[in-house]
């Protein structure tokens, strides 16, 4: 009805609440499409920041009914881009170290000896070059707090989600998958709960049920059933159901998450060793 006037302006309000995936897409598709065939300006007051990031090319923010700030899609970005903070009385030998030793590129000086490194960096490292270096060091620290070490992964569990998949459960729906990876954008870890669980067993008539979680897209795979397990992705692997290539891209998501997590640590040799046991 919005649109039966031929408006140049589109005002909507949450248009996605009470959408499945699928629904969502679709909004997000009809809007993009009205823009680019109609030029048609959109304005849409929505709190959920993943969605409008993919369409939105200007922000406003409102704080108790007054408008606070308006920005660019990329300002936006930056302001919401993940950084270490470090407080040092030598910033600029600082700076330089962290170019020659750790090869770190994305980096900003800010002022009162601040630098903000735009990139992976464990800060414990961090902090001991340049403590070895004679660089006082006042604090390191991921401003956004630990939640950006939960955000590599996430658990698939064993329920049906209609929706997305109404034949299987979504730790074994390649859809549900799908929408992870091309839907959301999802680039870490997706794990299983248990297999070995009744709600999900029958589901394989076969028994190779942990080769049917890798074959939807799962990366970590949980089972206490693991004897009998293993051995049957392995054969599977040798006859050609599981692609190895699946395998190593799952085993690199794995690897690249305990090393943002501190578990593991990559020496001067280019080898991963436990950063936990001795």
């Amino acid at each position: 009805l919005a649109l039966l006037g031929g408006p140049d302006l589109l005002l909507l309000d949450e248009p996605i609440n009470g959408l499945d995936p699928e629904g969502i897409r679709q909004m997000r598709d009809l809007l993009l499409r009205l823009n680019r065939e109609r030029g048609l300006t959109i304005l849409i007051s929505s709190h959920i920041l993943g969605e409008l990031s993919k369409i939105a090319t200007r922000y406003g923010i409102i704080q108790q009914g007054r408008l606070v700030e308006q920005l660019t899609a990329g300002e936006l970005e930056q302001k919401c881009t993940d950084y270490l903070h470090i407080k040092a009385d030598q910033p600029q030998k600082a700076a330089a170290l962290l170019e020659q030793q750790l090869h770190l590129t994305r980096w900003e000086m800010r002022p009162e000896g601040e630098l903000r490194i735009y990139e992976t960096a464990d800060a414990r490292a961090v902090g001991q070059l340049l403590a070895q270096a004679g660089i006082a060091v006042e604090e390191t620290v991921w401003p956004s707090g630990e939640l950006r070490r939960l955000r590599p992964a996430v658990l698939v569990s064993h329920n049906i989600v209609s929706c997305m998949d109404p034949e299987l459960p979504a730790s074994l729906s390649p859809e549900v998958h799908r929408i992870l990876r091309e839907d959301l954008g999802f680039d870490g870890v997706v794990m299983t709960d248990d297999l070995a669980m009744d709600a999900v067993k029958a589901y394989a008539a076969d028994g190779n049920i942990a080769v049917m979680s890798i074959q939807a897209g799962n990366d970590l795979v949980v089972t206490t059933d693991y004897r009998t397990q293993i051995p049957r992705v392995i054969q599977a692997v040798k006859d050609g159901a599981l692609e190895e290539s699946v395998i190593d891209a799952a085993c690199l998501r794995v690897l690249r998450w305990k090393l943002e997590l501190g578990l593991l640590e990559l020496t001067e040799e280019g080898t991963l060793v436990s950063a936990v046991l001795p």
